[in-house]
């Protein structure tokens, strides 16, 4: 398992809670609403990979590897 700095943590957090705050917006009755960026750095930087169906590999850019609820987009 890769150890992130605290650093790293809160810059995927930040891109991880604005991922979620969008998918909340768009689909607000389906997901649950995300927790605060800080809060989700700490949980990435205990070693927690996966919040709601969004699973992250901090190793990768972006860091966002798979939404299990993930938006599909269409013009209806």
């Amino acid at each position: 398992m890769l150890k992130l700095d605290a650093e790293k943590a809160a810059k995927i957090g930040y891109v991880l809670f604005r991922y979620m705050r969008a998918r909340h917006r768009f689909k607000h009755e389906l997901v649950e609403r995300p927790l605060p960026a800080h809060e989700l750095a700490e949980l990435i930087c205990s070693g927690r990979y996966d919040f709601d169906e969004v699973y992250i590999d901090p190793a990768a850019n972006p860091a966002i590897a798979l939404d299990g609820n993930r938006m599909t987009y269409s013009k209806h």
